[in-house]
């Protein structure tokens, strides 16, 4: 730490050399002459005459401690002069606060308070003007709320006195909402209004991304008082729901270098083509003079169109790099959007796990196909478990590859879901592996059994035919019953024992 003369300045310092025994380092800086951050607070932004002012002045050094010097404040009117002044005061540890009254005839405007410390000034601006009380009201009738499908937002503004008669005077009337944290006027109208007045504002899609509420922002003045009344409303962006979604089967973070492949599960959307925009986020250690080492953070953007099935789920694909930190995924139509975030993995797994399907059937045959960060030798392992149970585990692949592909039936047990993990040990007793939860549909029995018949009533003596539709290995059992028997005859109760012996 160096500890700089008050009386140097900026253009004093412009180098800093650093020297050692194998040589020296120099680097250009640029030194700030601060020597102390003044706040200046009032408890109100305009005052009329008369009023008490409060103010407050904290002052801190560039360390944040308070500053214990001395300095001056002064006040100015509107028009530049001094109205009232206070020198060489001391704050109590860094904090000064005074009251002070807008002498009558004051002149209007924005008054100036001056803080000086050490020849340095800071500024903070308060307006004095002559305050009438309202004597009327403003109301504005707005719909609630607005949707991607509105095109003409509708408002009435009615303005009246407190008694009950129209005001005639100017209207000021703004439609406002937000862009990327920007404020957009849709619309910006000044007119004459008694009592009541309408507008109504186009939301075009060609001139508006609809992304947030629209204020509503009415400004009434009534030039036989001089009086003023300011109202405003919030209209709410109504959310029509199609952009929500989750990632399936569920991933919580990325291995950087690897393929990364994802499905997104729409709740309301089905075959449909939807954009889709990845932010992936790059953390790159780099050196400076063989010496220093610091961290740069770059943004790449990657934009594709999801193809949405008739069961809504879209499949995502792509391959971050070795220096990938985060993967932003962002949905945007119209005003429905979702996104969702996923960090890289905090050690290196060394492969991993892409499914070709978010969930399996029960029945059918499931394959994974799996990406190492190396060429390895087969064969590779896995373990397959269910609600906290092992169920299966194998092995497969043979050779020396980087992609791998593994397939097995999906079993009756597997229901409502498996847990897959595929791992790979090396001779020097270094493991990689990955783990993900696939979802199973289906019906989660050993039978696979239906009935039907041709006909829904026969008569006595007539043939009844049916149809029994099985799997292979399903066992099935066939009882007739005589429901008049059954209900004449209590306690004849038919259970899955009596099925087998009467089959």
């Amino acid at each position: 730490m160096i500890n700089v003369p008050l009386s140097v300045s900026s253009s004093d310092i412009t180098e800093a050399k650093l020297t050692f025994s194998g040589g020296s380092i120099k680097s250009s800086i640029k030194f700030d002459s601060t020597t102390s951050v003044a706040l200046i607070q009032t408890d109100r932004g305009m005052y009329a005459e008369k009023e008490d002012v409060k103010l407050r002045v904290v002052v801190l050094l560039p360390s944040l401690k308070p500053y214990t010097g001395l300095f001056n404040i002064e006040i100015f009117d509107g028009k530049n002069k001094t109205v009232k002044q206070w020198l060489d005061v001391r704050g109590k540890k860094g904090v000064y606060s005074r009251n002070f009254q807008i002498p009558q005839n004051s002149n209007n405007g924005h008054w100036r308070i001056v803080v000086e410390i050490m020849k340095r000034k800071t500024e903070k601006e308060f307006e004095v003007r002559k305050y009438v009380v309202p004597k009327f009201k403003v109301q504005i009738n707005c719909p609630t709320f607005y949707t991607r499908s509105t095109r003409n937002l509708r408002c009435k503004i009615k303005a009246r006195y407190f008694f009950g008669k129209p005001v005639s005077g100017v209207i000021r009337l703004q439609y406002v909402t937000k862009i990327r944290n920007t404020n957009l006027f849709l619309s910006d109208d000044a007119a004459d209004i008694t009592g009541e007045f309408t507008k109504s504002t186009p939301l075009k899609s060609s001139t508006i991304i609809y992304e947030n509420d629209i204020e509503v922002v009415a400004k009434v003045s009534d030039p036989s008082t001089g009086s003023t009344v300011i109202n405003s409303v919030i209209v709410k962006l109504k959310r029509d729901g199609k952009m929500k979604w989750t990632l399936e089967p569920k991933r919580n973070d990325f291995q950087p270098g690897l393929p990364f492949v994802t499905f997104l599960k729409f709740q309301n959307l089905k075959t449909s083509t939807m954009p889709v925009k990845v932010k992936i986020i790059e953390r790159k250690l780099k050196t400076c003079h063989h010496v220093y080492k610091y961290v740069v953070f770059t943004n790449q953007w990657i934009s594709t169109s999801l193809n949405v099935d008739n069961q809504g789920y879209g499949k995502l694909s792509l391959t971050p790099s070795n220096y990938a930190s985060e993967l932003n995924i962002m949905t945007h139509h119209g005003a429905d959007k979702a996104s969702e975030t996923l960090y890289a993995s905090r050690r290196n797994r060394g492969l991993v796990i892409h499914p070709r399907n978010p969930y399996s059937v029960i029945g059918d045959v499931a394959s994974f196909d799996i990406s190492t960060k190396k060429r390895v030798t087969g064969p590779l392992w896995y373990i397959i478990s269910s609600r906290g149970t092992e169920l299966k585990h194998g092995r497969f692949g043979q050779g020396t590859h980087s992609k791998f592909t593994c397939s097995f039936n999906i079993e009756p047990n597997f229901y409502p879901g498996i847990q897959l993990l595929i791992y790979h040990a090396t001779q020097n007793g270094k493991f990689s592996e990955d783990s993900i939860f696939i979802p199973v549909k289906g019906n989660p029995t050993n039978n696979f059994v239906s009935i039907s018949t041709h006909q829904r009533s026969c008569n006595p003596g007539e043939t009844l035919r049916f149809t029994v539709n099985s799997t292979r290995n399903s066992v099935v059992y066939l009882l007739t019953i005589d429901e008049g028997i059954h209900r004449s005859q209590h306690g004849f109760d038919i259970n899955i024992d009596d099925g087998r012996n009467r089959s």
